[in-house]
């Protein structure tokens, strides 16, 4: 990856992006943050759209755009967000070390 690609893969000319789109909708993501459990026995449509929202945030941790990164993963489900961002934050250590050693200190992040 490199920055050049950003502008195309965070735009409608990506089929990710549009997928993203389709998914990420006000009310999927209303669905997701009342779901009581998110993994392998959720809601198949909660899963879906807990699946793009962290691809989504990765692509931006990837393009350098982390203020969008960390929007996506605010809307996380409160109950279970600081473990996602743990786990998030331990994902993106090989190629982000830096935002994922900056999401690891922020409040309510596991030390």
């Amino acid at each position: 990856m490199t920055p050049e690609f950003c502008d195309k893969l965070l735009s409608s000319a990506n089929p990710d992006y549009e997928y993203w789109s389709r998914t990420l909708t006000p009310e999927n993501i209303a669905k997701l943050q009342s779901a009581p459990k998110i993994g392998v026995s959720a809601d198949p449509d909660v899963q879906e759209t807990a699946s793009a929202l962290l691809a989504r945030a990765e692509q931006s941790v990837l393009c350098h755009r982390y203020d969008e990164a960390l929007a996506d993963l605010n809307l996380w489900p409160e109950a279970s967000r600081d473990e996602m961002k743990d786990q998030f934050a331990e994902s993106v250590q090989d190629y982000d070390p830096e935002f994922g050693n900056w999401l690891k200190r922020q409040p309510g992040a596991s030390q």
